[in-house]
C-alpha cells in the first residue's frame, strides 16, 4: 500500500493517495467522538445578533398506541434540553405518566393527549394551534441534538433576511448505538430533488413552514395525512423552496436511515406514475426510478474511440450490438490510427453490420477531438461516448440511461461503472475533490451500501465521466463539444459536464445503468513521462476556469475530506 500511495502523491493524484492513507483512521472508534468534540461547539449562525424577523419553531411528537415509552422519553429529554425562547412542543397521542413527569408544568408544553389518536389527526390538531412560523415533527427515538433549534432557528433568521423565505430547511443527522454512543454522521447534500425520490433523506431532520403545510393539509386525501405525506406533497408536488443547514441536528436509532416503508414507495409510486413512470423498491431502503420513454426510442450513436486493443474493443462493440436491449442505435468507431492486423481485419468485419461506420482519426491521441469527431458524423438524436475498455453486462443500460437523457431538464447522463472485482470504478463526479474532480465512492465493494446507500440512488450530479456519457446532440453542440484545444487528455468530460450545467441543464447520475469499464487498459497513463506535463497544464486550466481548488460540490458537504472520494469525515489534523 505504501508504495501506491507515494507513486499517487508523487504524480500528484492525491485523492487517491489519501483514500488509502486516511481511511483507516476515519473509523477508528474514537475518531467521531473527537470530530463532535471539534465541530459541534461551532455557531453556524448566532440568531442573537440577527435583527427582525426573529423566526419561531414548534416541535411536536406524537406517541402511539405501540411507541417504545424508553425511546419516547429519550425525544422528550432532548427537546426540553434546548435552550432559547422562541420555541414550544406539542406532545400528541398516548401521553404517559411518566412523560407529564418529565415535561413537568413547562409553559412551553401543549399535551393533546387521545389514545385512539392517529398520526393523521395528531398532525392536524398540531398544526391549527402551532403558534411557531415552523415545526419539527420527531419520530420518537430521534433526537434533537445540543443546540439543534438554535441552529435551525438562526439558519432561518438568515433566509428571510435575504429574502421572504418560506421553505423547508434539512439538516445532517448521526446515529445512536444502543450504549448511547453516536457514530454515522450523514453529512447530506444540497437540495436534490431526484435523490429525494430515491431516498428520504429529509424526513428525520427537517423543519417545515406552518402557512405552507396547513394550505397543503387542506388539499391533501384523508388517508395521505401523515407526516412523510406533507413533506413529498410540499416539496415534489408544491415544489417549495428547500433549504439545507450544513450542521447535526438530530440523532436516530442505529440503521433507521435505511428503512423503506409501503407508505414511501407508494408516494413515489404515484407521484412518478402521474408522469407516466413506474416505482420499484432498490436497495438499502431506496426507490428504484423508472421515468418514460418515448413510445418510438430517439436513436442513438455510440461513440467508441480505439486504437488497436482488439481484445477490448470487440468486447465492447459486440455488447453494444449484441447485450443492448435498445435497438435504434448505431455504432461510430473513431479509429486513431490502428497498425495491428487483426484490428483491421475486425474493421472490415464489422463494418458488414450496416449499424457500424468507423472514421479514421490518424493524428496524435486527442480525445476531444475524436469525439467530437465522431459526433460530427453521428446520425443519431443523442450520443452515448463509450470508451472501448466498456464491457457491457446489463442490457438495459442504455434504457436505464435514456430515462434521464430524454428528460427536457437534462445535460449528460452517466452510469453506475464497476471495475472488474464488481467494485464501484465511477458513480458519479465530484468537483472540488484533489483540487480539480474525483469519482464518488470509488472502490465501494460490490453489495456495500458505502455512504448512506448513495451509488444506488439516481440523482442529479454536478459532473459524469465520458467513459460513457450520453448526451443530446444539440446540446453537445450548443456548448461547442468537447473542448479539445484546452483538454485534449484530461478533464474534458467534467469540463463539458460544467458547460451544460452552466446553461441551464441538470447532469444526472443514472445507478441502474452498470457497466464494468477496465479503466484505461487502452491508452498509456495520464502521468507516463511523455504526458505528465501535458495533464499538469490541463490541471492548471481546470482549476482556472472552474475554480475547482474551491468549488464547493452541491453533493459533497464541507466537512467532508476533499481529499479522499469515499466521503470520509475532515479531520483538520491531518487533512486540508
Amino acid at each position: 500500500m505504501a508504495a501506491g500511495v507515494a507513486w499517487w502523491w508523487i504524480t500528484r493524484r492525491k485523492v487517491r493517495a489519501a483514500n488509502r492513507l486516511w481511511a483507516a483512521a476515519s473509523r477508528a472508534p474514537f475518531a467521531y467522538e473527537e470530530w463532535l468534540r471539534a465541530h459541534e461547539q461551532e455557531r453556524f449562525f448566532d440568531s442573537m445578533d440577527q435583527p427582525q424577523p426573529s423566526a419561531t419553531m414548534t416541535v411536536a411528537v406524537h406517541i402511539a398506541a405501540a411507541t417504545d415509552p424508553v425511546a419516547a422519553l429519550q425525544t422528550l429529554r432532548s427537546v426540553m434540553s434546548q435552550q432559547g425562547a422562541r420555541w414550544d412542543l406539542f406532545l400528541t397521542g398516548c401521553v404517559t405518566e411518566a412523560m407529564r413527569d418529565e415535561l413537568g408544568k413547562s409553559p412551553r408544553v401543549t399535551l393533546l393527549e387521545k389514545a385512539e389518536m392517529g398520526e393523521l389527526e395528531a398532525l392536524t390538531s398540531v398544526l391549527e394551534r402551532a403558534e411557531g412560523q415552523w415545526f419539527i415533527q420527531l419520530e420518537p427515538g430521534t433526537t434533537l441534538t445540543k443546540g439543534a433549534i438554535e441552529r435551525y432557528l438562526g439558519f432561518i433568521d438568515q433566509a428571510m433576511l435575504e429574502v421572504e423565505f418560506q421553505g423547508a430547511v434539512f439538516g445532517d443527522q448521526d446515529e445512536r448505538l444502543e450504549d448511547g454512543t453516536r457514530q454515522t454522521p450523514w453529512l447530506k447534500p444540497e437540495w436534490n430533488a431526484e435523490l429525494f425520490l430515491a431516498q428520504d433523506f429529509i424526513s428525520d431532520a427537517c423543519a417545515l413552514p406552518v402557512a405552507e403545510a396547513r394550505k397543503c393539509l387542506a388539499r391533501m386525501e384523508g388517508g395521505q395525512g401523515a407526516f412523510r405525506s406533507l413533506l413529498f406533497a410540499l416539496l415534489c408536488d408544491q415544489r417549495i423552496e428547500v433549504r439545507h443547514l450544513p450542521a447535526i441536528v438530530s440523532t436516530t436509532p442505529e440503521g433507521h436511515w435505511q428503512r423503506s416503508s409501503a407508505e414511501w414507495i407508494g408516494m413515489v409510486k404515484r407521484f412518478v406514475e402521474r408522469q407516466g413512470g413506474a416505482v420499484l423498491p432498490g436497495p438499502f431502503g431506496t426507490a428504484k426510478v423508472e421515468w418514460p420513454l418515448p413510445q418510438d426510442l430517439p436513436m442513438v450513436s455510440v461513440i467508441v474511440p480505439t486504437r488497436d486493443r482488439i481484445e477490448l474493443l470487440e468486447t465492447c462493440v459486440e455488447g453494444v450490438l449484441e447485450k443492448t436491449a435498445y435497438d435504434n442505435l448505431e455504432v461510430v468507431i473513431v479509429d486513431n490510427g490502428s497498425v495491428e492486423p487483426s484490428t483491421l481485419s475486425y474493421f472490415q468485419k464489422i463494418t458488414h453490420d450496416p449499424r457500424v461506420r468507423v472514421i479514421s482519426w490518424p493524428h496524435p491521441y486527442n480525445y476531444s477531438e475524436i469525439n467530437n469527431l465522431g459526433s460530427e458524423h453521428a446520425q443519431g438524436e443523442y450520443l452515448c461516448l463509450l470508451n472501448n475498455d466498456i464491457e457491457i453486462i446489463d442490457d438495459e443500460w442504455l434504457h436505464e440511461m435514456m430515462r434521464y437523457a430524454v428528460k427536457a431538464d437534462a445535460g449528460a447522463v452517466g452510469a453506475r461503472l464497476l471495475y472488474p472485482d464488481a467494485s464501484i470504478q465511477h458513480a458519479g463526479v465530484v468537483v472540488g475533490l484533489g483540487g480539480a474532480a474525483g469519482h464518488a465512492h470509488r472502490a465501494l465493494a460490490d453489495g456495500e451500501a458505502g455512504y448512506f446507500a448513495r451509488p444506488y440512488c439516481s440523482h442529479e450530479a454536478t459532473a459524469v465521466t465520458a467513459a460513457c456519457l450520453l448526451v443530446e446532440k444539440a446540446k453537445f453542440d450548443a456548448v461547442g463539444g468537447l473542448d479539445a484545444e484546452n483538454f485534449a487528455i484530461a478533464y474534458n468530460d467534467t469540463d463539458l459536464c460544467l458547460r451544460l450545467r452552466a446553461k441551464g441543464w441538470r447532469n444526472y447520475y443514472a445507478a441502474h445503468a452498470r457497466l464494468v469499464h477496465h479503466e484505461s487498459k487502452s491508452r498509456s497513463n495520464d502521468f507516463s513521462p511523455e504526458r505528465l506535463e501535458g495533464y499538469m497544464a490541463e490541471l492548471r486550466r481546470f482549476q482556472k476556469r472552474w475554480g475547482s481548488e474551491t468549488f464547493c460540490d452541491p453533493l459533497h458537504h464541507y466537512l467532508l475530506d476533499r481529499a479522499n472520494e469515499t466521503y470520509s469525515l475532515r479531520f483538520p489534523s491531518f487533512s486540508g
